[in-house]
């Protein structure tokens, strides 16, 4: 039997989805979620892990920590230089920029997860993207979410998708530094 998660679950674990206004976008960011668990080899999907080097950090707090610190960094543009940005695109994007790793990685058998043969064969982002395709999605969330990984040589050319890049960043890097790895931030240096 397939296991299953409702939409209201997923709301639950990620309750800034409520905050998008356009109704067809938010029911098919919780059905992508719903979806996707289902596919993956996760038996729940607050144990589902950010990546493998920092087991200790589940996917479902770096993708709220990514989809706050992604608004936080439009609002501040917005709030000084009058910049505008679609917030439900921002929403949608960082809600859904890591749904892939469901897919790309497995659970270890203990604590943490390992990437598996999808997440060595396809680039990171790859997944989100085509969920967000199927369901309908517009094209600009959809490449926005391809290309948010710094592996992407997709451009990224959107305020919405240049916010949710650097929330990313500055969330993996956080964890990052505090297991002492190396920094995304030094490879771009």
């Amino acid at each position: 039997m397939m296991k299953q998660i409702t939409k209201e679950e997923v709301l639950a674990q990620f309750p800034e989805i409520a905050d998008i206004q356009d109704e067809m976008l938010k029911q098919n960011t919780l059905g992508i979620w719903c979806e996707v668990f289902a596919q993956s080899n996760w038996d729940s999907l607050s144990k589902a892990k950010f990546n493998a080097v920092c087991p200790g950090i589940t996917l479902v707090d770096h993708t709220r920590a990514v989809t706050l610190g992604a608004l936080a960094i439009a609002e501040a543009h917005k709030s000084v230089f009058g910049g505008e940005y679609d917030k439900d695109t921002l929403l949608v994007c960082a809600n859904l920029h890591d749904v892939c790793k469901l897919l790309e990685q497995d659970p270890d058998g203990e604590s943490g997860s390992h990437k598996n043969q999808i997440g060595k064969t396809f680039q990171h982002g790859f997944f989100s993207g085509y969920y967000a395709q199927k369901y309908g999605m517009p094209m600009k969330i959809v490449s926005i979410l391809v290309a948010h990984t710094g592996n992407s040589k997709a451009p990224l050319r959107s305020p919405e998708g240049i916010a949710l890049f650097y929330a990313d960043m500055h969330d993996a890097d956080r964890h990052r530094l505090t297991n002492d790895l190396p920094l995304h931030l030094d490879r771009m240096k």
